[in-house]
């Protein structure tokens, strides 16, 4: 789990807003905000439109929380906001994982 000092306040959330920008896949949207020199913070929010049970949900967050996790060391300073869409409680989790390391990649975050 990746410990509170990376993990996005309620607070912070909110006033996100437009300085962001939107990336999208077929499995999630991402918000990314760079910052000066605050430590990254991520994200993950999992709508109950996508499954309406939360083990689901609650699964589909820890595994992206983890992925961050274990690339902390080579990220630099941003907020990552993540979104899922329906299509991601559906695959599997090697897929998930090669599209989340692909995005925080190709996009040299």
């Amino acid at each position: 789990m990746l410990s509170r000092k990376h993990r996005i306040s309620k607070e912070l959330f909110k006033s996100l807003g437009n300085r962001s920008a939107a990336l999208h896949t077929p499995l999630f949207s991402v918000r990314i905000t760079p910052l000066n020199s605050a430590p990254t913070k991520a994200s993950f929010v999992v709508s109950s439109k996508i499954s309406p049970k939360a083990a689901v949900r609650n699964r589909l967050k820890r595994f992206g929380y983890e992925l961050v996790r274990l690339a902390l060391p080579t990220l630099k300073p941003t907020q990552l906001v993540f979104y899922f869409k329906k299509e991601a409680a559906l695959v599997k989790p090697p897929e998930l994982k090669k599209e989340i390391e692909t995005i925080l990649k190709k996009y040299s975050l």
